[in-house]
């Protein structure tokens, strides 16, 4: 009788995803992002929209919580380009592997640029 090599339990924090499908699930979870931001948005964009006191009332609101700004304007970004990139392959371009790396790590670093670019707008 065979012995069974497999795994008893599957760790996810041990398994190394390669940088595709990091990116994909980062395009994934912003998406999601977006979709529960979105009644604050229009929340903000209401408010805005309204006398000038609930634009001032808004903007110090928005002060307060300017790591949800910082969050939500991330999931956009990210959506963005990892969505871009997406129809790009599409179309047919870059669908090799290596060209697929490399276009999942220049969308990470230019999330993580845009990640910098935001924060020092927010907080400085």
């Amino acid at each position: 009788m065979a012995v069974d090599k497999r795994p008893v339990f599957l760790n996810l924090f041990k398994i190394r995803f390669p940088v595709t499908a990091l990116v994909s699930i980062a395009h994934r979870v912003s998406g999601i992002v977006m979709v529960l931001a979105l009644p604050g948005w229009l929340w903000v964009l209401q408010s805005i929209l309204g006398p000038e006191a609930g634009y001032q009332s808004m903007l110090s609101t928005l002060h307060q919580y300017a790591v949800l700004v910082w969050v939500s304007l991330m999931a956009l970004v990210m959506h963005l380009l990892a969505g871009l990139r997406h129809l790009v392959m599409d179309m047919g371009w870059g669908e090799s592997l290596c060209a697929a790396r490399a276009s999942a790590w220049l969308i990470g670093g230019l999330a993580a640029s845009c990640a910098v670019m935001f924060g020092v707008m927010l907080w400085v």
